[in-house]
């Protein structure tokens, strides 16, 4: 995410700079909107102090993960109403608990369906 480039890449980098209490002068800004290497979030948050930038990298990563924590808890429920309602369907819904009872457990019970399906 910080590697991807930002727009309006000046704004960003003043804002960052004012919220550090740094001053940016006019000649820097122009070197950089006159280079030609894509402006990130990463290069922006080097006119953050240090501690600035280490924390809202910190965010970033956090937010990050949290997010793909998310997805994947909503991956592995879409996975189990898949696997329950295919149980329920084949008439084996008693086995529900042991298909659940442990990781291993679930992929066997998963494999099978997915083979099942194929035929």
């Amino acid at each position: 995410m910080n590697r991807e480039e930002i727009h309006h890449s000046l704004w960003t980098i003043q804002g960052l700079a004012h919220l550090s209490g740094m001053e940016i002068d006019d000649e820097e800004l122009l070197k950089i909107s006159g280079s030609k290497e894509e402006c990130t979030m990463e290069l922006a948050y080097t006119f953050l102090s240090k501690e600035q930038a280490e924390a809202a990298l910190r965010q970033e990563f956090q937010q990050g993960e949290v997010s793909g924590i998310r997805k994947g808890a909503e991956m592995t429920m879409s996975r189990v109403r898949e696997l329950l309602s295919w149980l329920k369907k084949s008439s084996r819904e008693n086995e529900a608990d042991r298909a659940l009872s442990s990781e291993q457990l679930f992929e066997q019970y998963w494999n099978e369906m997915q083979s099942s399906l194929k035929n």
